[in-house]
């Protein structure tokens, strides 16, 4: 969702018992890649698997 909207929407998804843990995880950036940052906020950037054609799902 766009970013403006993003916790208006949060916001629903924790009024449904299923949504209690939902949480914003990321933002879309206009560079290629996915960069993962850690909890220490060292960051690396994620690749593609090689071995399986599936994509990624979380």
């Amino acid at each position: 969702v766009e970013r403006n909207a993003a916790e208006q929407v949060l916001a629903a998804l924790h009024s449904h018992p299923l949504g209690k843990d939902a949480a914003l995880i990321g933002e879309v950036v206009e560079r290629k890649g996915v960069r993962l940052a850690g909890l220490y906020g060292v960051k690396r950037t994620l690749d593609l698997p090689h071995a399986e054609p599936l994509p990624r799902i979380c």
